[in-house]
């Protein structure tokens, strides 16, 4: 994700409920006096926090395994690799 332009810095935080968003920018306010909120969006559920699958209640149901890039990278090389063997390999007539 990438922010560019006189609005350049994001912030993702995970609040209680809508109810925390202006006490959260407040503090922020107070904290960094020259900071200017230009925009703001909310989502109201998410289907998956910190590697959990959430049901409509917002209990874990799943998780999704934590990977670091240089791990999905080296499956990624391995899958290619596996492949192109594949293409390579006489095929049996």
């Amino acid at each position: 994700m990438s922010v560019s332009g006189s609005d350049n810095l994001l912030v993702m935080v995970w609040l209680p409920g809508l109810h925390a968003i202006y006490p959260f920018e407040a503090h922020l306010a107070e904290r960094f006096p020259h900071l200017k909120v230009r925009d703001r969006t909310g989502f109201l559920h998410s289907r998956k926090r910190m590697g959990r699958l959430l049901d409509a209640t917002g209990r874990a149901i799943g998780h999704v395994p934590f990977s670091s890039p240089q791990v999905r990278a080296r499956r990624v090389r391995i899958a290619a690799l596996s492949r192109r063997k594949e293409f390579d390999a006489p095929r049996p007539r």
